[in-house]
């Protein structure tokens, strides 16, 4: 299957589109446009291999939902997901620090 078939197939089960694609690649919506509609007469190389790339973190995130994970929702846990949540959300970096030693370890 080529790239230009992977991406479309991306695209139906994702739900992405030409923009959301050239947002998490880095390319420009028209050089995705221009890729997909054919024929596309720049770097081919270049952009094959960013949206392979595309392909392969799609698949490792697709793949890490897949694992499940035993949750103890103590009281420290309940208290640190709202910060958690909004930082996901704003798709921001957090950082949760506390008095307590403990608070920054956590154990597998």
């Amino acid at each position: 299957m080529t790239t230009r078939e992977r991406i479309f197939q991306l695209m139906a089960r994702s739900g992405y589109t030409q923009r959301k694609v050239a947002d998490k690649t880095g390319l420009s919506g028209a050089t995705i446009s221009q890729y997909l509609k054919r024929p596309y007469n720049g770097n081919i190389d270049n952009v094959e291999g960013t949206l392979r790339d595309l392909l392969d973190r799609e698949t490792e995130r697709a793949h890490r939902r897949d694992i499940k994970v035993n949750f103890v929702p103590t009281h420290l846990a309940r208290v640190a997901l709202d910060p958690i949540s909004a930082t996901h959300d704003f798709g921001d970096i957090g950082v949760i620090y506390g008095a307590r030693p403990a608070w920054g370890k956590a154990w597998y």
